[in-house]
């Protein structure tokens, strides 16, 4: 598939209930090739906070993520599992992602052929392979992280998950979505590419 991506991070978290739109994405189409890369972390008092996000390139939603104190190989595997439990991708995905070891892990690829995921990484000295997975992030930093502090790592949790679920994905405007959200966009574009139903031909018969 070659208009998507699916982007997976592992990211560090700090508190802020809400946050404010103060900038535009880009957008994305359906079944779309995943990607992902290591991302910046925000410290809590118990810690880093690690988030690993898989963005859809056709609509630019977060569509899996996961959460941990770590960034090993299980936070990928974790947002990818959640990918495909909810959004049961067609065989044939490209899961686009940098050279992380989380991404080049056997443990990862074995996981990617069991669901007939197609791992792409990008290339080494690039600066624009991942720029759209990146843009979320530093929205995430602008808009979350930099305005508040977690005591615990519960608190991030929570903080990023209104974020993603109650803020991005049904309210951000994207420029390449048309100045739609990521749901919006989506619902939209199903409704516009929904096979228009035929007239039945009328059934005759001679007297």
């Amino acid at each position: 598939m070659s208009c998507g991506i699916w982007r997976a991070e592992p990211v560090p978290v700090a508190t802020s209930p809400r946050a404010r739109p103060t900038r535009s994405g880009v957008p994305t189409c359906p079944p779309c090739p995943p990607s992902g890369r290591r991302g910046p972390y925000v410290p809590t008092g118990q810690g880093r906070l690690y988030l690993a996000v898989i963005m859809n390139l056709f609509s630019r939603r977060i569509v899996g993520w996961a959460m941990a104190s770590h960034m090993r190989t299980d936070l990928v595997c974790d947002a990818l599992a959640m990918v495909v439990t909810a959004r049961r991708p067609r065989a044939g995905l490209i899961y686009h992602s940098d050279k992380g070891s989380q991404y080049t892990s056997l443990a990862f690829g074995q996981r990617c052929e069991r669901v007939g995921i197609r791992p792409y990484t990008g290339r080494s000295g690039s600066c624009f392979d991942n720029a759209v997975t990146e843009s979320f992030f530093a929205s995430l930093e602008t808009e979350l992280i930099d305005r508040t502090r977690f005591s615990i790592r519960a608190q991030a949790q929570q903080a990023v998950f209104s974020y993603v679920e109650g803020f991005c994905n049904p309210h951000r405007r994207h420029s390449a979505n048309g100045q739609l959200s990521p749901i919006d966009y989506e619902r939209r574009r199903t409704t516009t590419l929904a096979p228009t139903p035929q007239p039945r031909p009328l059934n005759s018969e001679a007297a």
